[in-house]
C-alpha cells in the first residue's frame, strides 16, 4: 500500500512536471531560435562536463547504507559540500575562456550563472536525500513539484522579458533555490549536519566506483553533445536538444519516477534480507508494458505531434524523435541495471562497463555527426543495443532469472504494445505519414489504442492490469459508495 502510495505521489508531480516542461517548451519553442537553444544547450553541455565529479552517487550510498550513523552522514555531507565549492569554482574559471572555446562569447554569462548551482543544491542535499531514504514520497514529491513550477515560471517570464538564452540559467538557479529552501523547512532535523570524516574510506571507495560509472557515461555525453555542436552547427545541436528533451521529459516524467521509488524499496528489502528476483521481474513487467507503446506510440505520432506542439518550424525533429523513442524501448528493457549493480555492491564491474560502452557509442555518434541529426539519434539506437548485450546477463545473474522468465515478459509486454499502437500506425499510414495528419482521426487511434491495451492486458493476465485494478478499486469504492 506504501509503494502505491508513494507511486502516485510521484506520479502526480511527474504530471505536474511534464505539463509544465510541455507548456513551458511550447511557448520558448514560439520565443527562442533553434539558435538561442544552442547557445544554453552547448553551456549546459560544458557545465554537465565539469559537473562530473560531482557524480559520486552519495544519495544513493546514504539510502544502501544499513546502518547509518551520525558520523556517516557528517562525512557524507562534508564530501559533498567539499566538492559543490570545488565544482563551483571551476565552472565560473571555464566561463573566462569559453568564449575563444566556442567561438561564442555567449556562452560565459550562462556558465557564471550555472556555476552558482552547485552550491544551492549541496545545502539541500542532506535533507532531500534522507526524505528518500525514509520512503517520505510525498515531501519529495511536493518540493519536486514547487520548484519546478518555479523555475518554469522564471524561464518562460525571462525569455518574454527579452533575456533570450539567458532565461534557462535564470530559472534553474531559481528552480535550485526552492528545492534547497523546501528541502531544509520539510527536514530540518535532516538539515543539521556537522562537518567530519569519520569512515571517509569506505565512502571513497563507493563514490569512486560510482563516479567511473556515472562519470563516464556522462563525460561522453557532454562530448557527443559539443561534437554534435561542433561538427553541424549550434542550429543543429538546438534541434537535436529539442527532440533530446522531448525524450527526457517523457523518460524522466515515468520512467525514471518508478526507478527511484523501487531501487528505495530494492535497498529496504536488502536490508530486511529479503530476495531481489520475484520483485525485480514484476517491476520488470509493470516498465516495459507501460513504458513500451508510449515511446513507440509517441514515435509513430511524432510528426503531427511536433507540428501541434512546437510549430512548423520544428517539424525537421520528428524523424529525429521518432529514432530517439526506440532507444526507450532498449533502455527500458534492461531496467534499472545501475541501481542494480549499486544494490549488489559491484560498482567497479559497472565501471568497466560503462568504459567499454562510451567509448564504443562516442566513435559511433561523432562518426554519426558528419552525416546529420537523424544519423546521430541513430547511433543512439545502437548504443542502446550494445548496453543490453553488455548487462542482461548480469541483470539475470544479480537477480538469479532465467532467459525464459525475461523473454516471458517482453512477449507479454510486447503483444500489448502492438495492439495499442496499431490504430495509430493505420492513421499514419493512410494519411502517408505526414505531420499534417488531421487531430480528428489521430485522437480516436489514440483512444481505441488505449482501450485494446487494456482488454490485452487484462486477456494476457499481465501483472501491469492487476496493479492497476488494484489502485483504482479504493477510487471506484469511493465514487460508488
Amino acid at each position: 500500500m506504501r509503494m502505491r502510495k508513494s507511486i502516485g505521489w510521484m506520479a502526480g508531480s511527474q504530471a505536474i512536471y511534464f505539463i509544465l516542461q510541455l507548456v513551458s517548451s511550447v511557448v520558448l519553442a514560439r520565443i527562442l531560435t533553434p539558435y538561442e537553444v544552442g547557445i544554453f544547450a552547448v553551456a549546459f553541455a560544458a557545465s554537465g562536463l565539469i559537473s562530473i565529479i560531482q557524480s559520486l552517487g552519495l544519495n544513493n550510498y546514504l539510502i544502501r547504507e544499513k546502518n547509518l550513523t551520525a558520523e556517516l552522514s557528517s562525512t557524507v555531507f562534508s564530501i559533498n559540500l567539499g566538492v559543490a565549492i570545488v565544482l563551483a569554482f571551476i565552472i565560473a574559471g571555464f566561463g573566462l575562456v569559453s568564449g575563444a572555446v566556442f567561438n561564442e562569447p555567449a556562452v560565459r554569462p550562462v556558465l557564471f550563472c550555472l556555476a552558482i548551482i552547485p552550491i544551492i543544491t549541496a545545502a539541500g542535499f542532506m535533507p532531500l536525500t534522507l526524505l528518500e531514504r525514509d520512503g517520505d514520497f510525498k515531501a519529495v514529491s511536493i518540493i519536486k513539484m514547487l520548484a519546478t513550477a518555479s523555475g518554469t515560471i522564471a524561464t518562460v517570464a525571462f525569455a518574454v522579458a527579452g533575456q533570450s538564452y539567458m532565461s534557462f540559467a535564470y530559472g534553474q538557479i531559481i528552480a535550485a533555490l526552492i528545492s534547497t529552501a523546501m528541502a531544509i523547512g520539510l527536514a530540518p532535523h535532516h538539515a543539521r549536519v556537522k562537518v567530519g570524516f569519520d569512515n571517509w574510506r569506505d565512502v571513497h571507495r563507493f563514490s569512486i566506483n560510482v563516479l567511473a560509472t556515472l562519470g563516464i557515461s556522462r563525460v561522453f555525453s557532454r562530448l557527443q553533445d559539443m561534437a554534435l555542436g561542433r561538427l553541424l552547427g549550434l542550429a543543429a545541436l538546438g534541434l537535436y536538444s529539442r527532440s533530446g528533451n522531448i525524450f527526457s521529459m517523457l523518460w524522466d516524467s515515468v520512467f525514471l519516477v518508478i526507478c527511484r521509488i523501487m531501487f528505495v524499496d530494492f535497498a529496504a528489502g536488502i536490508r530486511a534480507g529479503l530476495p531481489i528476483g520475484p520483485r525485480y521481474q514484476n517491476a520488470l513487467a509493470l516498465f516495459t508494458a507501460l513504458m513500451w507503446p508510449t515511446f513507440l506510440g509517441l514515435g509513430v505520432l511524432s510528426g503531427p505531434f511536433v507540428l501541434l506542439i512546437y510549430g512548423a518550424k520544428w517539424v525537421s525533429i520528428a524523424m529525429c524523435l521518432s529514432i530517439l523513442c526506440v532507444v526507450g524501448v532498449f533502455n527500458t528493457a534492461i531496467a534499472m541495471a545501475w541501481d542494480l549493480f549499486i544494490i549488489a555492491d559491484e560498482t567497479g564491474r559497472q565501471a568497466r562497463f560503462e568504459f567499454v560502452r562510451s567509448i564504443v557509442g562516442f566513435v559511433v555518434f561523432s562518426a554519426a555527426c558528419f552525416i546529420s541529426i537523424e544519423a546521430a539519434a541513430m547511433a543512439k539506437v545502437i548504443d542502446a543495443i550494445f548496453a543490453c548485450v553488455l548487462y542482461m546477463p548480469h541483470i539475470r545473474r544479480i537477480t538469479d532469472s532465467q532467459y525464459r522468465d525475461m523473454f516471458a515478459i517482453y512477449l507479454r509486454s510486447g503483444m500489448a504494445t502492438s495492439v495499442a499502437i496499431a490504430p495509430a500506425i493505420i492513421v499514419m499510414a493512410w494519411h502517408g505519414w505526414a505531420a499534417t495528419t488531421p487531430l480528428v482521426p489521430i485522437v480516436l487511434a489514440v483512444g481505441i489504442g488505449i482501450a485494446l491495451w487494456g482488454i490485452a492486458l487484462r486477456l494476457l493476465k499481465h501483472p501491469l492490469f492487476f496493479e492497476i485494478k488494484s489502485a483504482l478499486k479504493p477510487v471506484l469504492a469511493r465514487v460508488t459508495g
